[in-house]
């Protein structure tokens, strides 16, 4: 249970009472923070700005002006850093950056340094001696700071992935998966045609045409702010493809009098599929998504063809044999349509860039 905070008598106060008064003034501004920063965007490293206030071990510190943070040169590039407030003796108080992460001490009203008595200010991240990204207040929001600007190449995500993060700005650029490839139009089927001495002979029919490729993911940007966690990316696959026409029916003949009709049309190609959306989570939770692309067309068939035949017939004067040319007036049944695309493929198509702002 919680216990009640001694009050001083509100009459002839006394040595004792002024203890209590002092006591629960220090008592309720334990883990006073009231700061803010320079140096806002990624570029520029920050110092506490004049009038920030703390509390740190009973104690209260003022800023009188813009204070640097000290030990910026002994953090190596691409680490996350923390600058921690600590007293210096003679009643003043300093800053400086440490790889130690700080860990939230409820007795003492805040973030603290995991084994020195030195209160958490800052998160950020060095990418270089000149540059310092996704800074933020320890325990702080970040809607109630401007988004900084993206000036500099992000990491690209090209497998799906769980990454631990800091808390800050982020920009994220996604990419949906690749929509499939439509299917290839069926070819026609084999016709007959004939010429004055040979007859009727197979002949090949006209090839289905090749299917459209599929589209590319959408493009998606987003400025977001995440929390402390896990950053996690689940990449957009790319869509089915569309199942091939089938072939038209062929014409037959064995001989010259054959009254077989033409030969029948190739089925279309099948669509292919859409492809699958790309999906960034924040400790299990969508912050980000972009839709994949639409599946191509699939082919045309090749066209019927009407066949010819030849029918023959002999002069009864001199014996002499002649032919006559006939058109086949109907085309046979077409192939089926093939199957549009179903799903996604094992292939990954969709990215993600991650800029630390």
């Amino acid at each position: 249970m919680a216990k009640l905070f001694p009050e001083p008598n509100i009459t002839g106060a006394d040595i004792d009472d002024w203890k209590k008064h002092l006591n629960r003034t220090t008592f309720q501004g334990g883990g006073l923070m009231l700061v803010d920063w320079s140096e806002k965007q990624t570029t520029g490293i920050p110092q506490i700005l004049k009038g920030s206030r703390f509390e740190l071990n009973g104690s209260f510190y003022r800023v009188e002006s813009n204070e640097a943070i000290k030990d910026w040169d002994g953090i190596a590039s691409n680490r996350w850093c923390y600058a921690y407030l600590r007293a210096s003796g003679n009643g003043l108080a300093e800053f400086y950056w440490s790889l130690a992460k700080p860990t939230f001490q409820v007795e003492r009203g805040g973030w603290f340094h995991p084994t020195n008595n030195e209160r958490a200010i800052l998160s950020a991240r060095k990418v270089s001696s000149t540059v310092c990204r996704a800074k933020t207040l320890v325990g702080g929001y970040g809607k109630q700071f401007p988004v900084p600007t993206a000036d500099q190449a992000g990491t690209e995500v090209t497998v799906n992935t769980i990454i631990n993060i800091e808390a800050g700005w982020y920009k994220l650029e996604l990419t949906g998966g690749k929509g499939g490839t439509g299917g290839k139009g069926g070819d026609e089927g084999y016709y007959k045609t004939a010429d004055s001495s040979n007859g009727l002979t197979g002949r090949p029919g006209r090839w289905g045409n090749i299917g459209v490729a599929g589209y590319s993911g959408i493009n998606k940007t987003f400025f977001v702010w995440l929390e402390e966690g896990t950053l996690e990316v689940k990449l957009g696959r790319t869509g089915d493809d569309g199942k091939p026409g089938y072939p038209g029916t062929p014409a037959t003949a064995s001989a010259v009098t054959d009254t077989d009709v033409g030969s029948g049309s190739g089925g279309c190609g099948g669509d292919g599929a859409t492809g699958e959306e790309t999906i960034v989570l924040n400790n299990g939770k969508i912050v980000a998504t972009a839709p994949g692309g639409g599946g191509g067309k699939g082919g045309v068939g090749g066209i019927g063809e009407l066949g010819v035949y030849y029918t023959t017939a002999t002069n009864s004067s001199n014996g002499s044999i002649s032919y006559t040319s006939h058109q086949k007036t109907t085309l046979l049944l077409p192939g089926n349509n093939g199957s549009n695309g179903n799903g996604f493929t094992t292939a990954v198509s969709g990215s993600v860039l991650v800029y630390i702002l």
